[in-house]
């Protein structure tokens, strides 16, 4: 059984940073959670193949928000993550 990409750590840093900040940049996101900005972007990429966000391109700038589905996955890994302690 393959896990799919948000289950893996770095996607979950992301989906939670996304969550704590609101609507954002992938350079942002990279600062916050410590990875390279091309890791960051690839795994964005992946995120909202799995329809948990949304990238809004304005010219060159692209925000990037969570879907109501990616905010109910980053709502429960918080929950899971305080329940591990």
């Amino acid at each position: 059984m393959k896990i799919p990409a948000f289950l893996v750590r770095r996607p979950c840093e992301i989906l939670i940073q996304i969550s704590n900040t609101g609507t954002t940049y992938a350079s942002a996101i990279s600062r916050k959670v410590g990875i390279p900005h091309s890791v960051t972007v690839n795994q964005i990429d992946k995120l909202q193949d799995c329809g948990l966000l949304i990238k809004t391109i304005n010219g060159k700038d692209v925000s990037i928000s969570l879907t109501e589905k990616g905010k109910l996955v980053a709502k429960n890994l918080k929950e899971i993550i305080w329940s591990l302690g």
